[in-house]
């Protein structure tokens, strides 16, 4: 029938026939029409040198068996997750788990996964450690394309985070400290009242000691297990009291911690109740200290900085931006018909106003200077360097908007505006050429 290509009379089926290595190789093409026969030769050809025909027959078991044994270094509960996915994978696959690694199809995958009523945590768990199965054939050349290519996370809800006031907040620690017949009362409020007036986490504050405070250099250095990295935030002002009232009452060794208790859940649950608080957590201070610090008008990007965060403040801006109801209010009170206080009519420009350039000078996310951005320009952005770059962008804007009136507002990482420049038009037109004072001679 052709090379390669061989056709069984009973059945009129096509297969492939082919040697690699030495070894012959067979395949049914699963059809019985020629020009299909064809295409799919080719493409079996094709993903044949792409794999290694040699390790074509290992099964789904064997291989999450194998892949097993390369995580098993790994943190104990990631290890645990992914042993038991590979239980079930034995137990539940369709069809049995003897199944060829290269014949399963996305739809096998997805009802596996409808076997179980996962949340959408653990539905993302399980399909990223589906990923890393089958990338690992895949890297293996077991199989030419992963059946795990078309799954999709599902989409988590937005969990409901209770934050507490700083009135609240103040509260709390009031009625945890005025518990007659605690023994602790005192070092589990001062341990709360860190939390909230510093913005730590609970590990972070409990593993703390008096060698991680610099006092000549007004900092304190945490350790974030989060991100198993070391962090270093100033002492603010509203904590330095209470460091240096417990600093008084301790040895001051360096190696002694802060505080000899490890977390306050009960006393801030107990005080919760009697002040008929939604119940809280030590995380719920912590938004809180970062919500106020936004209210007060701390740059978001600092805030990151502050809490180890890498990503520039987008973490905080996506999560933790939510704003209590009175600052709301107090917001809203800004948006008036009129100019706010702050801004100084200029003259000539209010009649003319349909016809100012408005240009915003924004850093560039690469940090290589500054970029010029207004409709008025031939391109719509302009890039500024060097170390003058935003003077050079704002004249740069004055000179190209000289018959215009022009609004230049400059921004910082954030998307804060930190200044604005109005620029009203020169209705003088510029001398192009040089009068001639001295007659020529002439000729």
């Amino acid at each position: 029938m052709g090379e390669c290509l061989y056709r069984y009379s009973p059945t009129g089926g096509y297969y492939a026939r082919i040697k690699a290595s030495g070894k012959e190789i067979r395949r049914s093409l699963e059809t019985t029409d020629r020009e299909i026969a064809k295409r799919k030769l080719a493409d079996f050809k094709r993903d044949l040198a792409r794999t290694d025909h040699t390790r074509s027959n290992i099964s789904l078991s064997e291989l999450a068996e194998r892949w097993l044994e390369t995580v098993r270094r790994q943190k104990p509960k990631t290890y645990d997750a992914k042993a038991l996915l590979v239980r079930r994978i034995k137990r539940d696959w369709p069809n049995g788990a003897d199944v060829l690694v290269r014949k399963v199809k996305p739809s096998d995958i997805e009802l596996f996964l409808a076997n179980y009523q996962f949340g959408s945590s653990a539905r993302n768990s399980c399909v990223t450690a589906l990923r890393q199965l089958f990338a690992f054939a895949l890297a293996d050349k077991i199989i030419v394309d992963s059946p795990t290519a078309t799954l999709k996370w599902s989409k988590r809800d937005k969990p409901i985070r209770r934050t507490p006031s700083f009135d609240e907040f103040k509260q709390i620690v009031a009625s945890i400290r005025a518990q007659t017949f605690s023994d602790t009362k005192d070092e589990s409020a001062d341990f709360v009242e860190l939390l909230g007036l510093a913005g730590l986490g609970t590990i972070e504050a409990a593993s703390l000691t008096w060698g991680d405070i610099d006092w000549q250099r007004n900092t304190i250095t945490t350790f974030r297990h989060k991100t198993a990295t070391g962090c270093s935030v100033p002492i603010y002002p509203q904590v330095r009291p209470l460091l240096e009232r417990r600093f008084a009452a301790s040895s001051g060794a360096p190696p002694e911690n802060v505080f000899s208790v490890k977390n306050a859940r009960k006393a801030i649950a107990a005080a919760c109740s009697r002040l008929k608080l939604p119940t809280y957590s030590h995380r719920s201070f912590r938004r809180m200290f970062i919500t106020r610090a936004i209210e007060l008008g701390v740059d978001v990007k600092v805030i990151a900085e502050w809490q180890g965060h890498r990503d520039g403040g987008q973490l905080i801006l996506s999560t933790y931006s939510h704003v209590r109801p009175v600052h709301s209010q107090r917001m809203a009170q800004l948006m008036v018909n009129g100019e706010p206080d702050n801004v100084v009519p200029m003259q000539g420009m209010a009649a003319d106003k349909e016809t100012a350039h408005v240009y915003e000078v924004r850093p560039r996310k690469d940090r290589r200077g500054f970029d010029l951005i207004s409709d008025a320009l031939p391109f719509g952005r302009l890039w500024h360097a060097g170390p003058d770059a935003v003077n050079n962008a704002i004249n740069y804007a004055k000179s190209f908007s000289r018959s215009h009136h022009a609004v230049i507002r400059v921004y910082d990482e954030a998307g804060n505006v930190i200044d604005t420049h109005k620029h009203t038009r020169d209705l003088k037109e510029p001398e192009f050429f040089t009068r001639i004072t001295s007659p020529l001679p002439v000729r």
